[in-house]
């Protein structure tokens, strides 16, 4: 009996616990920390700005971009109340855009698992923070609007909705203001999810994506035309001169993962013959799996960089989530639109970013969650779309997003960097 009120109500409990949990430790860190260094900088941009400082001119980071956003709350929060505050009400508007996103995220798997597994993958969203400074910035509001783009894109293909293809195209233009070497990877979800529209859904789907893209880019432009091309040119010409480039680079890179994941490659041939034997097997071999990734997560160093580090080893390993759910047409479609345009991003943000293959984990995010999602579902197959837990191999199929959850969090509480 009470095996069965488990499985029919504690597993919702769980889920939906998590993810108000872990909303509300991300609010206990907002009035906790002060930051002299990235988090300051990005309020002082945006301030800059609505006390007149024109952009490119008076100022040459290409950073500045991410500003063009910012600049609206605190345009209005200055107008109101001043300077007192500006950093902590900035930490709430992250906050509630935070839960915004996870909303979302639960809505969309809520269309392909219960409901209390998808709050569990939201929750991983919540508490996921870049750097773990939980302010608006160029690598929250890109990762935010990047993981908006690209999942409202598969909306697009399976339900063929106007507002879906608006909203995306929305959504692709922010992430690009954002995090400008976004764009690339852009372009390549866009064009993979009109490809795999019908012939006679195509021109209506990009008619709409780009009403949606270009509504943002005509006002994201008038900074950039303010300016003249003189002054943007020389903008991004000194951000492309900053840090290493070309082969070196790349190197830097591949040393990096090499050096923080030091039993991946090892670790890899064993990863790929247990998920394929997973296929046919008991649906408990996930909580093994869960755990042993959970090992891979805690081999990093505790501090502020530790959660990037992990999420963007489990993106490395986020192609072999596929393999469990092969079979089925629909997931088939989700992880071809998500994939490989998450892969490349990750890729380009470790290029583009002074901390390198770190900053991998912004990129990788959409497909993390897409392996977090793949699991759940071979090992969770018998849970109801209704939200009521019917499989009595619920806590395999929670195991590996409640672990990835927890080690977030732990890592954050952990962490010193910010917060003392």
């Amino acid at each position: 009996m009470l095996a069965v009120l488990w499985r029919q109500h504690g597993v919702r409990f769980l889920g939906y616990g998590t993810l108000a949990l872990a909303a509300l430790t991300l609010a206990w860190r907002l009035p906790r920390g002060l930051d002299f260094m990235d988090e300051s900088f990005y309020a002082a941009l945006a301030y800059r700005f609505a006390l007149g400082d024109a952009p490119f001119v008076d100022e040459i980071s290409p950073a500045q971009t991410a500003s063009f956003i910012t600049y609206v709350p605190v345009w209005i929060y200055t107008r109101l109340r001043g300077t007192t505050g500006l950093i902590l009400a900035l930490r709430w508007v992250y906050w509630f855009f935070s839960l915004s996103l996870a909303a979302f995220l639960w809505s969309f798997f809520r269309r392909r698992i219960a409901g209390w597994l998808a709050a569990l993958l939201a929750a991983v969203s919540v508490s996921f923070v870049p750097f773990f400074i939980p302010s608006l910035s160029y690598n929250t509001l890109g990762l935010g609007f990047w993981v908006l783009s690209v999942f409202l894109g598969v909306l697009v293909v399976e339900e063929s909705r106007r507002q879906h293809a608006v909203g995306a195209g929305a959504c692709a233009s922010l992430a690009c203001v954002a995090y400008p070497t976004l764009a690339p990877v852009v372009l390549l979800s866009i064009g993979l999810c009109l490809a795999h529209l019908p012939k006679a859904q195509r021109a209506r789907a990009a008619v709409s994506w780009a009403v949606g893209a270009s509504t943002v880019a005509v006002l994201a432009a008038i900074p950039f035309i303010s300016a003249g091309l003189g002054a943007v040119s020389h903008s991004f010409s000194y951000g492309n001169g900053i840090g290493v480039r070309g082969q070196d680079k790349l190197i830097h890179i591949a040393s990096m993962w090499q050096k923080s994941v030091p039993y991946l490659g090892a670790l890899l041939p064993f990863t790929v013959g247990l998920f394929a034997w997973m296929r046919d097997q008991p649906r408990w071999v996930p909580s093994v799996v869960s755990f042993w990734l959970a090992a891979l997560y805690l081999h990093f160093d505790h501090n502020f960089l530790s959660g990037m580090w992990a999420l963007s080893a489990l993106g490395l390993l986020s192609p072999l989530g596929a393999i469990l759910v092969w079979k089925h047409e629909r997931d088939r479609r989700l992880v071809r639109l998500v994939l490989p345009p998450s892969l490349c991003a990750g890729l380009i943000a470790a290029y583009t970013s002074g901390n390198a293959a770190i900053a991998a984990a912004l990129g990788f995010f959409p497909g993390v969650l897409v392996m977090l999602y793949c699991i759940t579902k071979a090992a969770g197959s018998g849970e109801s779309n209704d939200g009521i837990a019917v499989s009595r191999h619920a806590s395999a199929a929670c195991s590996l997003p409640l672990v990835t959850v927890v080690v977030l969090q732990l890592y954050r509480l952990c962490s010193t960097a910010y917060l003392d």
